[in-house]
């Protein structure tokens, strides 16, 4: 009765579930969005602020946002595949309050691009009035949004790396050699830093996932956004076989898909991406071949 799909196609259709399996519902279904409130609402602030002691007024301190609570007034009729009563139980089974975990909502109003949030459905009420008997049915679907950023579709940027020049050569005893034979080293043309630029259109700082893979080796990689001033960096090694992820909010390192989070370096800050351009540099220890990274981020809104 409702359609399963990746993304609405139509204005004022949205879908919500797992990635990959989420319901749709809006405009030309059985299911229909009549009004939403608090997606174009600023979210309530956290304040900071504390009293002055023996003093009139309070210091203010730092103001956060919260999570954004978005309700949405839907209708319910029948069609060519179901009642009306059959179109509401399938609602009720795709709109279940959650006890745990996130899901995708995305939405598709005029004059935008498909936008999502990370939320979980926390009420869910339904009115039964006269309309009701003649086959029409009203529900308020409330939706939890513990990150308040609205989101586009996400785009990535490949950062372009610059080649050492010439050989470096590393004995057992650490030192430089030049012509040295047997020895391990990292060839002319082996990445010495990447660097690139990512844009967020929005309003408001997004979070960014690095994906970094090799040709070669790469040790203790150092990952800086001059928009932030703030780098971070990962004491290991990534070598032709690992893959190292990284999601800067709110800071998880993965290597291999594993929690590595130990090997982030002391004084390791990880920045977001800023409104605007954002110049990235990776820098290493060592490199014995190219690395590939790969950054993925969405422009956000408040």
């Amino acid at each position: 009765v409702l359609h399963a799909m990746t993304a609405p196609t139509t204005y004022w259709q949205f879908a919500y579930g797992a990635t990959g399996t989420e319901y749709l519902f809006g405009a030309g279904l059985p299911v229909q969005l009549l009004s939403i409130d608090g997606l174009e609402d600023a979210p309530p602030v956290r304040t900071q602020d504390i009293t002055r002691g023996f003093a009139d007024g309070m210091y203010t301190g730092r103001d956060f946002f919260q999570g954004r609570i978005i309700t949405m007034h839907l209708q319910i009729l029948a069609d060519a595949n179901g009642s009306m009563v059959t179109n509401l139980q399938a609602m009720k089974n795709a709109l279940v309050p959650n006890r745990q975990g996130l899901s995708k909502l995305s939405i598709y109003l005029p004059n935008r691009s498909v936008q999502f949030l990370w939320c979980r459905v926390r009420r869910r009420s339904i009115q039964i009035n006269p309309d009701y008997v003649y086959g029409r049915a009203e529900a308020m679907v409330e939706f939890f949004c513990p990150d308040p950023r609205i989101y586009d579709p996400a785009t990535s940027v490949t950062l372009g790396t610059a080649s050492q020049l010439g050989r470096s050569y590393f004995g057992t005893t650490g030192r430089s050699y030049s012509g040295a034979t047997g020895r391990s080293y990292a060839t002319a043309g082996a990445a010495a830093s990447a660097s690139g630029a990512v844009v967020n259109n929005g309003s408001t700082a997004t979070p960014a996932t690095i994906t970094m893979t090799t040709t070669g080796s790469v040790t203790n990689a150092t990952f800086t956004n001059a928009a932030t001033g703030t780098s971070f960096g990962v004491a290991t090694t990534i070598g032709t076989t690992d893959t190292l992820t990284i999601y800067t909010d709110p800071g998880v390192v993965l290597l291999n898909g594993n929690p590595v989070r130990n090997v982030a370096t002391v004084g390791s800050s990880f920045w977001l991406v800023q409104p605007g351009s954002n110049a990235i540099t990776v820098t290493f220890g060592t490199t014995t071949g190219t690395p590939n990274i790969v950054v993925t981020t969405s422009n956000a809104y408040i």
